[in-house]
């Protein structure tokens, strides 16, 4: 416990110690995995084979193993066809293997996705996705749908906009295709006044403020850089709602409540949680205007804050993502420092964490590639799919940026904390004790069914016997 007001309650029908069991209890009966996968590239030519390692951990403690046997990998094309699929058990206790290329395989750019039948519960935002290319010659290129088409999405902070306080709002700009839009324009109110400028600063997101004023509506006005102008309506202010706003500064969080002027005068309470393990629950002291967090003291990944009202009826959520993660360093060494073709590299593999401690221990994984014709590929990592990918709703490309070490990167994790969703679990209704359950079991092992059937009649035949060849030898088998 890192906060000297944890868990401090004053109101009757809530305990903080029921809190943290509902949310234990959640994490027993439904403990969710998360997958990343390693790719020797991103770049592929028709007819080769795309080798990858998988690695499957459970989705709270980032710990192998998960209860899955069997990991699916998909090569999708952009309509979201699946152009071949493979199915890996573990070997060595290892996920590992490869997807063949057809030869005639259509120049595009791809995605392959990667995820167990358990996951398949929480759905496909929450599958691997990385972006890779097939180049090929002779053959015809995959369709480019239109650009011209775009849609901007708007975010205030804390997920309402109350009239007569100031708002922060985020936007996201995307083309029909589902790729991101440089735009620039302004907020105009109904009658046309400018309120404030607006520009995408990365990944067609943006963010602006203004002081949303009772009974008005506003709209962006805007242009991409190919001169397509469009007008979208932003969200209504309401005359009653409150959210959060977290700020950070100097290696602290400030949470602050904003309210309209209209809102009602009731108790609050604020939660935090990183990946269903609480952090911090306390009815909110109104006569404390700010809530302040030592960042040094959080865990590494994103963080959701929740406001609750008397009744645990959540009101805003934020989420905020936390780089307090131990840094590794890695040593590769070669027996030489050149070799001739068909040479034995006999290399080193050693890892050290921040405090100096060696040897750590885990499976690796290294892919050798041509510099000459290949660029490493840097924008998916096994940290960025753990801590940040696969914790967000939605299709993020180049994750691995949002994890520099710089304010320009810094600015735009903020926003796509504010732009997408954290949905692993229903917080609000595991806090009152309502925990979500699994559909689809993990899949341990194969089945097989079917019928037996008369070659004359095609009628079934009971209490017959049957053989099925596998790469282990022959299955007996008896209908009935």
């Amino acid at each position: 416990m890192f906060f000297s007001a944890l868990f401090t309650l004053t109101a009757q029908d809530i305990h903080p110690d029921k809190v943290i069991e509902n949310l234990a209890i959640q994490l027993e009966v439904y403990p969710q995995e998360k997958i990343h996968l390693h790719t020797d590239r991103d770049v592929y030519a028709a007819g080769e084979k795309i080798m990858f390692k998988a690695y499957l951990v459970d989705a709270h403690t980032h710990l192998y193993p998960t209860y899955s046997r069997y990991v699916y990998v998909e090569l999708i094309t952009p309509d979201d066809s699946v152009v071949n699929r493979v199915m890996v058990r573990p070997m060595d206790d290892l996920f590992y293997g490869h997807l063949p290329l057809s030869a005639n395989i259509p120049e595009g750019n791809y995605t392959l996705r990667a995820y167990t039948r358990y996951l398949e519960n929480q759905g496909d935002d929450w599958f691997f996705k990385k972006n890779i290319r097939i180049v090929s010659k002779g053959i015809n290129p995959l369709v480019k749908s239109n650009e011209d088409d775009y849609d901007v999405s708007f975010f205030p902070e804390g997920g309402n906009l109350p009239e007569g306080v100031f708002c922060k709002v985020a936007l996201k700009a995307l083309n029909s295709d589902g790729s991101p839009v440089h735009l620039s324009g302004e907020i105009v109110d109904d009658a046309g006044v400018v309120i404030t400028s607006v520009q995408t600063v990365y990944a067609g997101m943006g963010v602006f403020t203004f002081i949303p004023e009772a009974g008005k509506r506003y709209r962006l006005k805007c242009r991409t850089d190919n001169g397509r102008e469009k007008q979208f309506e932003l969200p209504q202010p309401h005359p009653r709602a409150c959210t959060l706003n977290i700020t950070s500064k100097n290696n602290r969080l400030f949470a602050t409540v904003q309210k309209a002027d209209s809102a009602p005068e009731k108790g609050h309470f604020l939660f935090v949680h990183c990946r269903g393990h609480a952090l911090y629950f306390s009815e909110w002291n109104e006569a404390n205007e700010t809530i302040v967090f030592d960042e040094n003291s959080l865990p590494a990944g994103v963080l959701q804050f929740v406001l609750f009202d008397e009744q645990m009826n959540p009101l805003s959520e934020r989420l905020v993502f936390s780089k307090n993660y131990d840094n590794v360093t890695v040593d590769f060494r070669t027996d030489k420092p050149s070799y001739m073709i068909r040479d034995k590299v006999v290399s080193m593999l050693s890892f050290v964490d921040s405090d100096g401690n060696i040897p750590l221990t885990g499976h690796l994984s290294v892919a050798i590639t041509d510099d000459r014709d290949i660029a490493v590929d840097e924008s998916t990592t096994i940290l960025s799919s753990l801590l940040l990918s696969s914790e967000l709703k939605g299709y993020i490309a180049n994750p691995a940026y949002y994890l520099q070490d710089n304010p320009v990167s810094d600015a735009a994790l903020d926003l796509l904390m504010m732009t997408h969703g954290w949905r692993r679990y229903n917080i609000p209704e595991v806090v009152k004790g309502n925990p979500a359950y699994p559909q689809i079991p993990y899949q341990t092992g194969q089945e097989l069914s079917g019928q037996v059937k008369s070659l004359t009649s095609s009628r079934i035949v009971a209490n017959s016997e049957a053989s099925v060849m596998t790469s282990h030898g022959f299955l007996g088998l008896t209908s009935t």
